[in-house]
C-alpha cells in the first residue's frame, strides 16, 4: 500500500480543509469540508481513518472521518478545548489537549469506550503530543519552564522528563515510528527549523537551513524520509526530506498553501 500525507489547506473562502494526496503528490483528495475550520489532521494505524480538529460546532472537538465512504462522526467533544490528537501505532488510544478542567492539559483516551485519563497538571499550557513506537511514552511540549520546550511522559509510572533544552521555542515533536528518534521545529536566527534529536545517545542535528519556516515535521512509515511545512511569502507547501542523504523534494504548490502534513503508518 502506497502511504499518502494528509495536511490541512484554506479554501478560497480562506477556511482551512484537510486534504489528502500520494507520497508522491498524485492523487490529490479533500476529505473535510464546510464553512468552519478542520485542522490537525493525524491517521489512525489502519490508515482507513483520519482524526482531526473540528470547529463545526464552534468550538474545538474531535471527529473522525473513514476515507473509504467518508462518514465524519464527533468523537471527543468535552466542553472547552479539544485539540492536537494522536492516535497510538497500535490504535487502542488517543492523546489529546482538554481544557474540560480549566487549564489545556495532556489526556490519554482509550478506545473505543472512551475512558479519559488526564497525564499532566500544571499552570502551564501542554500541547501537541505523539507517541513512542512502543506506546509506552508520549512526547509534548509545555511552557512550563517558561518557554515551549519538549517533555517526555511515561505511561507506566507517569514520570515526566523535560526533553530540549537547547534552543528557547521547541514545538511540533513527532516520534519516529520505527526508532527512538524525535523530529521537531526550532526557532534559529528568527526561524522555525527541522531539527532530530536520537534519543539513544541523546544527539541533536539540524535538517534544514534556509531562511525560512520550516514547521510540522511527520515522518515516512520508513522512518527515513520526513515532510514538513515550509512557509515563504506567507505561503507554505510541503517539502520531503531524505534526512540520511539530505535529498529534498516539493510535495505540494505554493498555491495550495499545506500546513499541518501528516504522514500515513
Amino acid at each position: 500500500v502506497f502511504s499518502k500525507v494528509a495536511y490541512t489547506s484554506s479554501d478560497k473562502a480562506g477556511i482551512k480543509q484537510i486534504y489528502v494526496i500520494d507520497y508522491d503528490g498524485t492523487n490529490r483528495q479533500r476529505i473535510a469540508s464546510g464553512n468552519y475550520n478542520n485542522i490537525e489532521p493525524c491517521w489512525f494505524p489502519d490508515c482507513a481513518k483520519i482524526a482531526y480538529t473540528s470547529y463545526k460546532n464552534g468550538y474545538p472537538e474531535i471527529f473522525t472521518c473513514n476515507l473509504k465512504n467518508h462518514k465524519k462522526e464527533a468523537l471527543i467533544y468535552y466542553p472547552g478545548v479539544n485539540a492536537a490528537s494522536a492516535v497510538s501505532n497500535d490504535g487502542k488510544n488517543i492523546a489529546l489537549i482538554l481544557s474540560k478542567d480549566g487549564n489545556p492539559e495532556l489526556y490519554k483516551v482509550s478506545l473505543p469506550d472512551l475512558l479519559l485519563k488526564r497525564l499532566t497538571a500544571s499552570r502551564a499550557v501542554e500541547s501537541a503530543p505523539t507517541w513512542s513506537p512502543d506506546n509506552q511514552k508520549i512526547a509534548f511540549v509545555s511552557d512550563r519552564s517558561g518557554t515551549p520546550q519538549i517533555y517526555i511522559t511515561y505511561l507506566a509510572d507517569n514520570k515526566t522528563i523535560r526533553l530540549t533544552f537547547e534552543g528557547s521555542y521547541n514545538t511540533d515533536p513527532c516520534w519516529s515510528p520505527v526508532s527512538n528518534k524525535i523530529a521537531y521545529a526550532s526557532v534559529e536566527n528568527g526561524n522555525f527549523q527541522i531539527y532530530i534529536v536520537n534519543l539513544d545517545v541523546y544527539r541533536v542535528s539540524q535538517l534544514t537551513y534556509e531562511a525560512l519556516h520550516h514547521e510540522n515535521p511527520s515522518w515516512a512509515p520508513d522512518g527515513r524520509h520526513i515532510v514538513y511545512s515550509v512557509t515563504k511569502n506567507f505561503r507554505s507547501y510541503l517539502e520531503v526530506m531524505d534526512v540520511i542523504t539530505g535529498e529534498k523534494y516539493r510535495l505540494t504548490s505554493q498555491e495550495d498553501d499545506a500546513l499541518e502534513p501528516a504522514w500515513s503508518r
